[in-house]
Order: C-alpha cells, then sequence, then structure tokens
C-alpha cells in the first residue's frame, strides 16, 4: 500500500521491457560477462533509463537489487573547515544511487568523495550471484560541473578494476 503505482507496475526483468528489445539482449549478454565496462543510458525525461538500469542489474545480481536503503551521507569539504555537504544516497548489496547534482556547485568533492569511500568500505556480497565489482549509478550526470566531470574521469580509470560505473543522464 506504501508503493507508488509506478513502481509497482514497473518491469523488474529485461525480457518484461517491450520497447527497443536490441537493447536488452545486448544488456542481457553483458549480465554474464566477467568484465563489465563502465555504461552510459541517456535519453529525455520518462523514457525509461531508471527502469532499464534497474532491470540490468536485476539481470545481473538478482532481486537483491530492489531492496533498496536510503541514507543520507555527509562530506566535509576541506579538513581545515567544518563546512559539509548531504547527499542522498540510494543503496543495495549491489550498488549505490546517487544524484551529485543536488550538491550544486561541491559535486565534484562528493563524487570523488563517494568513490573511494565505496572502494574502500562497500562491502561485497558473498553471494554466487556477486560479480565482484561495485556498481555505482550516477544520475543527472549531464548536470555535473566541469570540476565534477574532469574529477569523474581520473576517478574511472583509477578504479575502473574494482568500481564499473553506469551514468544516467
Amino acid at each position: 500500500m506504501d508503493r507508488l503505482w509506478c513502481d509497482k507496475y514497473r518491469p523488474k526483468t529485461l525480457e518484461l521491457l517491450d520497447y527497443h528489445k536490441n537493447i536488452s539482449t545486448m544488456l542481457r549478454k553483458l549480465s554474464f560477462c566477467v568484465d563489465f565496462p563502465h555504461l552510459l543510458f541517456y535519453g529525455p525525461n520518462g523514457a525509461g533509463k531508471k527502469t532499464r538500469v534497474m532491470t540490468f542489474l536485476s539481470e545481473t545480481f538478482g532481486n537483491g537489487v530492489f531492496k533498496l536503503k536510503q541514507d543520507y551521507w555527509e562530506f566535509k569539504l576541506s579538513a581545515s573547515n567544518y563546512t559539509k555537504v548531504e547527499c542522498t544516497v540510494l543503496m543495495s548489496n549491489y550498488h549505490i544511487d546517487i544524484t551529485p547534482s543536488e550538491c550544486e556547485s561541491y559535486d565534484h568533492v562528493v563524487l570523488q568523495k563517494l568513490i573511494k569511500e565505496v572502494v574502500n568500505n562497500f562491502q561485497i556480497d558473498s553471494n554466487k550471484t556477486q560479480k565482484g565489482v561495485k556498481f555505482i549509478v550516477i544520475n543527472d550526470c549531464d548536470k555535473l560541473s566541469r570540476a565534477a566531470q574532469s574529477a569523474l574521469s581520473r576517478t574511472m580509470e583509477k578504479y575502473s578494476d574494482i568500481c564499473k560505473l553506469i551514468l544516467v543522464c
């Protein structure tokens, strides 16, 4: 009763998506691979990007990706002062979902610290469905500042063997 209608009837598997079947087929094949690339999903509002990402993660890890926990993470901007930025993070045992554009001009700090935190502390589930990588879904990546984009580029290269990014714009 506490779920939205659109969440209740949202497709949970790639087979249930009845648009862009070729993309669903490619994602299904990719879900069985051991080495993942970083992924980019783009399109207009309401096109089903988030649904396709969640069905891909579901295909890869199972239904555990739908057991989400909402958390608020605080990021210190520097060691010398006590300025902090708070950002909403959705987490499952298999991925982290964040919208760093909520932090406006501090999005580059949030991205760098979040990825470093995830790489160092995010526990990998010992399940047989775990692929040994950590997924971070970054929403509205087209709204990131130039500094955040360059920080993201460097971080993607540095941690590409441990952490895979799914960019949604």
